[in-house]
């Protein structure tokens, strides 16, 4: 039996969203690749408590500051495939689990992290101009169930601070490709936790 994430005692809502995801993609994801300006909105992982920082900045100091903002902070490295990772990494992502055998693996996003949380980022900044400044703010907790072949194949909510952030995050976490999950040294299916922590500056 595969290793499943550790949750909080509600009962998830499942989503499905492939009906929006061609237009969603056009919408809000295909923009991320092209231009990325992460503006009025953080994100801060929910990983466990990390021994070091790492955090994308906005592209530059706002007026009257020298220093650029963290818009990003995670415990893991953004820019860093599983592979990539070290032990302790690794580590402490499995801790994200209820039960995983030394030698399994977790999935985990092909390209790594910075995709699919800028993704979400510009859902945040997106809702934020949308709503005349009006930020979203608050935990979101997702768990994707990731098949054999690193296929998303639903999104469960638990926790979130806004609808259409549920929504739309469930969508980018659906058009992200995974790398499988591996247990007793075979790909298997097993769900990839999202924990985030919406933060808008205003």
């Amino acid at each position: 039996m595969s290793a499943a994430p550790k949750g909080r005692n509600s009962r998830p809502k499942t989503l499905n969203w492939l009906d929006s995801r061609e237009s969603i993609m056009r919408a809000y994801v295909l923009p991320i690749f092209s231009a990325l300006v992460l503006v009025q909105t953080s994100i801060l992982a929910g990983e466990p408590v990390p021994q070091k920082r790492y955090s994308i900045k906005e592209d530059g100091p706002h007026t009257g500051s020298h220093v650029s903002r963290e818009r990003i902070i995670g415990s893991l490295p953004l820019d860093k495939r599983y592979s990539e990772l070290t032990r302790e990494q690794r580590s402490a992502l499995k801790s994200l689990y209820e039960q995983m055998a030394e030698d399994d693996e977790p999935p985990f996003p092909v390209d790594g992290l910075g995709p699919l949380y800028k993704g979400i980022a510009e859902v945040q900044k997106h809702l934020l101009r949308s709503r005349f400044g009006l930020g979203v703010d608050g935990p979101l907790a997702l768990h994707v169930q990731v098949d054999s072949q690193g296929n998303a194949m639903s999104v469960a909510a638990y926790q979130s601070p806004d609808p259409e952030v549920t929504k739309y995050a469930a969508t980018i976490a659906m058009l992200t490709k995974y790398k499988p999950a591996v247990c007793r040294g075979q790909p298997c299916a097993m769900a990839f936790p999202i924990r985030i922590e919406l933060k808008s500056r205003r």
